[in-house]
């Protein structure tokens, strides 16, 4: 095998074996045998493997990959996070309002008719509620947000489908639960309605009017 001078690159003349002492003809200095096999004409190779040059070339390659990746990911998991953050909220206003239809039934067992009103029921809304609570217009009928929520602001026809009486009641939950323009509003009722899809809903069962999640999608 052609062995060079480790400085100046040089092919050398045949030597004894490792360990001997070489002179270069070509620059004159002299080193041990060992140095000579690590070294080409173009100067010295690796000790074994990849060059550090080559590894710098594909971490940096790889980079634009990871990155891609990385983005991918995101797009995913944050709006998938995001649509369960504001899922979670719409569970006060669906147990307060089986907790509405559940008290109304048994106001209607022990009084032969159904609450007309929020004092009636001995219902409260749970602290710092974020929805507001309606059975009507009238005084007693409607329990608003905390304050740090501000009022939702109900259309017409949504405050149109609360109602309390004698004979029958339908009670409303409604707050912006994602800060924009879209109101969240569900229902519960003595009698069966239609919800946003269009299909019936029991007697007692939350439903939904405007569900904030999907119409927001």
């Amino acid at each position: 095998m052609a062995k060079f001078c480790v400085f100046c690159g040089a092919p050398l003349a045949p030597v004894a074996g490792p360990g001997a002492v070489v002179t270069c003809s070509s620059c004159g200095r002299s080193f041990h045998d060992p140095s000579v096999a690590q070294r080409g004409p173009n100067g010295p190779a690796a000790k074994g493997g990849m060059p550090a040059i080559a590894w710098v070339v594909i971490l940096l390659a790889g980079v634009p990959v990871v990155i891609a990746v990385l983005g991918i990911v995101a797009a995913i998991a944050i709006p998938n996070f995001i649509r369960f953050k504001v899922r979670s909220r719409q569970v006060e206003c669906k147990t307060m309002l089986k907790a509405v239809a559940a008290a109304q039934q048994e106001f209607q067992r022990g009084h032969g008719t159904f609450a007309t009103s929020f004092d009636a029921l001995g219902v409260v809304a749970p602290a710092e509620n974020r929805y507001a609570y309606v059975l009507g217009a009238e005084p007693g009928q409607r329990l608003e947000p905390a304050a740090r929520w501000g009022t939702p602001r109900l259309s017409g026809a949504d405050l149109s489908r609360a109602s309390a009486s004698n004979a029958e009641y339908t009670a409303l939950c409604a707050a912006n639960i994602d800060n924009d323009e879209v109101v969240d509003v569900w229902g519960v009722s003595s009698k069966p309605q239609l919800d946003q899809r269009g299909e019936e809903v029991a007697p007692g069962t939350p439903f939904t009017i405007v569900d904030d999640v999907t119409t927001s999608e």
